[in-house]
Parts: C-alpha cells; sequence; structure tokens
C-alpha cells in the first residue's frame, strides 16, 4: 500500500481502460469482456508493477479478467477515500473524474487502504470518519438526479442569516453548501418516488441536530457532531432513505434542537430505481514494522488494532445504511508479515510498500463475495440446441454476443431453464438478457424460488438488454425461469444474473 507520491507532487495517475483480451492471471489467455463494466473508484494498493502472483497483475486487471467486465481506473494509487470523493465530485483539477449521473456502470469498486487511517491511528473517531466518507461516495454512486442550489428547494424563515452558505470547498457538491443554526430551520422541496438521498456534513465536536421528515413522518433525526477525528473540522455525511411509497412526496429538514450548533443541506438527490452495484473492500493489514517506518512521515500512526477497529465502523455502518447492492469484502485474511515475506523470495519486492504482494488475495477475497451467484449454480434446461448454446452459456458472463455465450432450446418456444446452488443463497434481484437476434423472443415468464415463491416477468427487451427483475430478499437453493409468451424457432437467453 503506497503513498502516493505523485499526488503530493502534484501530478495525478491517468485514467486508464484496462487492456482488452489479455488475462495476467493465466499466462496471457485470452479474457473477452462480456458486456458490463466496472469503474474503479479508489485504490490503496498503488500501480501496476511486479508481483509475485503474477508479473503485471494488479488486482483490478484480475477482477475485470475472472468476471469478464469492462474495467476502468478512476483511482490515483495510495489516495485516501476523501481524494476520491472530491474527483468523483468533479472538484478535482482534471474534471475527468467526475462520475456522470445516473452512474453509467454495472460495478463500481472501493479499494480502501491503510492510508485511509494512517494520518490519524489509533486516535478516537478514525473508523467513524473514514465510514462517514465511504458512505458520502456509496450514496452518490447511487443517485439517479440531483439538486442543489436552486428554486425547487425553499429556505424557511427567509430572514437574512437564517440560512447562509458556505464555501467554495472541493469536498462539497458544487463547492458550496446551505447551513443554519437557527431553532425550527427548514429547507422543503418535493420528490417522486419511494426513496430520497440527503447529503449533510458530521462534525467533529458540537454540532446541531438535523431532523428529515417525509410527508410530516419524521424518518431521521441525529445530532451531527462527534462524526470525525479532531484533526478535521467537519465530515461529508449521506442519509438515504427507502420504501417510502410510490408516488409523489414532500420532504421537510430541520435544525431540530435548541442549541447554536449548526446543521447543513449539501444537496439533495433522488436514487436510482436500479443502482450499481458497489463493492468495497475492508482495508488490509501491513507488516507490522512498516507503521511506523520513516518513509512514511509525518504519516506514521497506526496498529493492527487501528485496522481492526476502522474495518469494523465501516462494515457496520455501510451495511446498516444500504440494501444488499452494496457489498462489503473482508480483507483481514491477508496477513502480510507472511504472505510478504513469501512474494520476496519468489521476485524483487518494493520494499517500502509490501502490501503490492496481495494482489491476488485481494482479487480472491473479491471473487468470493461477487454478488452475480448465478455463475456458481449448476444449470439445467428443457432443451438445448446443441453443445454450444447449452444451459451453461446463460451464466458464463458473456453478454449480448449473438450466437456465442448464449442458452438456446431445441424448437421450444417456452422452454425453461433452472440454476442450483449447494446450499441456500440470498437472493433479491435476477437480471435477464434475451438473445441478441430480433427472431427469437423470450419476452416474459414466471420465476419459481425453492420456497414455494414466484415472481412474474413482463417486457423482456428483444435487442438483449438488460431486464431487471427486484423482490423482498428470499433464501433458496434453486431458481427456475419458464418462458411464456415466447416467439421463434430456439428460444433461450444470452445471460442470467442472479444478485
Amino acid at each position: 500500500m503506497r503513498m502516493n507520491l505523485r499526488k503530493y507532487l502534484g501530478m495525478v495517475a491517468p485514467i486508464v481502460a484496462l487492456p482488452i483480451g489479455f488475462c495476467p492471471n493465466t499466462a496471457g489467455a485470452a479474457c473477452s469482456p462480456g458486456g458490463n463494466t466496472l469503474r474503479l473508484d479508489a485504490d490503496s494498493f498503488g500501480t501496476p508493477g511486479v508481483y509475485c502472483e503474477s508479473p503485471n497483475a494488479h488486482f483490478l486487471d484480475l477482477v475485470t479478467c475472472a468476471h469478464r467486465v469492462d474495467g476502468a481506473n478512476y483511482a490515483v494509487g495510495g489516495s485516501i477515500v476523501n481524494d476520491a470523493w472530491i474527483r468523483m465530485l468533479g472538484n478535482a483539477p482534471d474534471p475527468n473524474y467526475k462520475l456522470p449521473l445516473p452512474s453509467p456502470y454495472t460495478y463500481h469498486l472501493i479499494n480502501l487502504g491503510f492510508n485511509d487511517m494512517r494520518l490519524y491511528g489509533d486516535d478516537s473517531n478514525v473508523g467513524k470518519e473514514v465510514a462517514n466518507r465511504l458512505k458520502s461516495m456509496i450514496a452518490y454512486m447511487r443517485l439517479a438526479t440531483i439538486k442543489d442550489d436552486d428554486n425547487s428547494i425553499a429556505y424557511s424563515p427567509g430572514t437574512p442569516g437564517t440560512w447562509n452558505t458556505t464555501g467554495p470547498l472541493n469536498d462539497m457538491y458544487g463547492k458550496f453548501n446551505h447551513y443554519t443554526g437557527v431553532p425550527g430551520a427548514t429547507a422543503t422541496t418535493s420528490f417522486s418516488g419511494d426513496r430520497i438521498t440527503v447529503g449533510t456534513f458530521g462534525l467533529c465536536s458540537s454540532a446541531g441536530t438535523i431532523r428529515i421528515k417525509v410527508d410530516n413522518t419524521v424518518k431521521f433525526e441525529q445530532n451531527m457532531g462527534n462524526q470525525c477525528t479532531h484533526h478535521n473540522n467537519y465530515t461529508p455525511y449521506a442519509v438515504e432513505l427507502r420504501n417510502l411509497g410510490s408516488g409523489n412526496h414532500t420532504l421537510t429538514i430541520s435544525k431540530s434542537d435548541s442549541t447554536s450548533g449548526f446543521i447543513y443541506v449539501d444537496y439533495i438527490g433522488v436514487p436510482s430505481v436500479n443502482p450499481p452495484v458497489i463493492i468495497y473492500n475492508g482495508i488490509t493489514k501491513m507488516e507490522a514494522e512498516r507503521y511506523d517506518d520513516s518513509v512514511y512521515a509525518p504519516y506514521t500512526n497506526g496498529s493492527d488494532a487501528a485496522v481492526a477497529n476502522c474495518n469494523q465502523a465501516i462494515s457496520q455502518m455501510i451495511v446498516n445504511s444500504f440494501d444488499l447492492d452494496v457489498v462489503f469484502v473482508d480483507q483481514s485474511n491477508y496477513n502480510p508479515n507472511t504472505e510478504a515475506l513469501i512474494c520476496r523470495t519468489a521476485v524483487p519486492v518494493d520494499f517500502v510498500h509490501p502490501n503490492d504482494a496481495g494482489h491476488l488475495k485481494l482479487q480472491t477475497n473479491i471473487s468470493n463475495k461477487w454478488p452475480n451467484i448465478a455463475p456458481r449454480a449448476t444449470l439445467s434446461a428443457s432443451s438445448q440446441y446443441s453443445a454450444n448454446y447449452a444451459p451453461t452459456k446463460a451464466a458464463d458472463m458473456f453478454i449480448g454476443f449473438q450466437d456465442s455465450g448464449e442458452w438456446a432450446s431445441s424448437g421450444q418456444q417456452n422452454p425453461w431453464i433452472q440454476l442450483n446452488w449447494s446450499s441456500n443463497q440470498q437472493v433479491h434481484k435476477v437480471v435477464l438478457y434475451d438473445r441478441k437476434n430480433l427472431t427469437d423472443a423470450a419476452n416474459g415468464g414466471t420465476l419459481s424460488f425453492s420456497d414455494g415463491s414466484t415472481v412474474p416477468v413482463t417486457g423482456i427487451p428483444n435487442n438483449g438488454t438488460r431486464k431487471i427483475v427486484t423482490f423482498p430478499a428470499k433464501n433458496v437453493s434453486w431458481m427456475k425461469f419458464q418462458v411464456s409468451g415466447g416467439s421463434g424457432q430456439n428460444v433461450g437467453l444470452s445471460e442470467v444474473e442472479v444478485f
């Protein structure tokens, strides 16, 4: 895990689209992309170099190859989460890092690192601060639309000095936000849909209490003090509210306490109905002697205990704040005191950044928690046109390629395909892709599960683009899709994804 020396010298890493057709962990085997996309937003492991597992194999190359996704590297190696947040907002010197909304990516990947907590080591609230900053990034990635400083938000009362603005600061949306210290002051707006996100800020000491109401019902209320280390004055903080019911709603944000502490409104956003899947790694440990290595001065704080405490705060806060489309990957099984040493015996390794030896372990842990579990299933079907169109082709991660990576039935308009797992799996979303040709169309059908439940499916696009089906989470050992209303000679699917 390396400090980003280029950043401190005023340089930035280029945005890199990863090479296609090369799989670094299989000695150059073909690794064609499958049609989905992934953006790396934060990376603690530095840029590709020489690693003992595989020459020039950065963990992102390994992940994109293993899951056949097109990868784009928007991270600056060794930087901290707040740097990634500033780039994502478009407030970095290079505006190309800005993430458009809604996100055009299928997956986002955040690789937290020791740099995220080495600055303050075991200081109180360091884990909470990193978690708050990470939560803000994740909430932003999930947005479809956003409103900031426009007439659709009514700030009341309108008395001068009740609501003020602060900025410009790079870690604020649009570089400015609104704040008030007046008890009872409100910010009100309307929105449609069953979810809403409020971007605000937590302070490190005293602050006001923010109350968020939807249609006059309190959905969130919290004093925003004690949210970060005392080395910083504030931290971004996001509140995502879900299951609010369809239709139009009124959102009211107010300062509900009687103190002189402040509350902040940075932005108000509407999350996407089908947000990208976000995977975030826990912080990996460093070799014991590296916690206070002089090369990192003045950032020579930290310990294994600090890493563990930070990861606990991160996993608990994020899991409790989002749905199953946000996935935590525990990296605590990487032991640099032994694994980095083994690596050094194989090839010359950078002794300053010993965690550069952990890329294969990082990718393995990510793959073990990869949210699409369809490739882990045993697939069967009512029929197959030939071995080249076997049911296994519907879970091979090749999507949207005509007559390649497709399951096709043999002369059936209403075939079925089934996925069986060796143990119960928690699932909440299925994505179906029709065959690419315009002749054979699945159109719709029914999803059946081992728990006896069923979910109807309609409107599968005939051009091979995705049909997303969501439902309350359930624990099942198998899933079956029965086509109904199909047309053509050999109806099938290009891909089935199960999350």
